[in-house]
């Protein structure tokens, strides 16, 4: 089991707070990356990130499969609304592993904070690959987290070129 450590965030330091792993510095760091661009991410929980893309982004599609737990998807909802950039944000309920290779669009910046396993998180990099526009980014959350200690293996295994930027949020060179 992993456990994250959370903490109540503002995005970009105003508005409703979000529960989040995300650090301050990582996510001015996503903001920066997104800004103008379609973004997929993968993972949302609370929809801290997604806001925080969404804020820059033309557009954000997120994947989550853990939203089938009714309270995850009403907080990352409300937080959308709460924010301002529901409007941006397309909200699915599937399983990566499933959805993703069924999809047929590219994205400037392709966020993973989905599944933590090295299986998963490498299936996930492989399908981001595939779907990343060209010059685009792939960013990875909790790269050297502790208690993550597949993310940094599977990004090696996956030999995309990047470095760790900001804490725990590793990000690859433009492709």
């Amino acid at each position: 089991m992993i456990s994250l450590p959370w903490r109540p965030l503002a995005p970009r330091g105003y508005g409703e707070m979000i529960e989040t792993s995300i650090t301050e510095r990582e996510a001015d760091k996503l903001y920066d990356l997104a800004e103008g661009c379609n973004v997929l991410e993968v993972g949302s929980a609370y929809g801290f990130s997604a806001v925080v893309l969404a804020l820059g982004a033309r557009h954000v599609l997120a994947v989550d499969s853990h939203h089938a737990h009714p309270l995850s998807l009403a907080k990352m909802r409300q937080h959308m609304r709460a924010h301002g950039v529901a409007d941006r944000v397309t909200i699915v309920v599937a399983n990566s592993l499933v959805f993703l290779p069924a999809l047929e669009a590219q994205f400037d910046l392709v966020f993973l904070d989905g599944d933590h396993r090295f299986s998963g998180l490498w299936a996930d990099l492989e399908q981001a690959r595939r779907l990343l526009a060209p010059a685009g980014r792939i960013a990875v959350h909790d790269y050297e987290e502790r208690s993550c200690p597949d993310v940094r293996p599977a990004v090696t295994a996956s030999g995309i070129k990047g470095a760790v930027l900001v804490d725990t949020l590793w990000v690859s060179d433009p492709e």
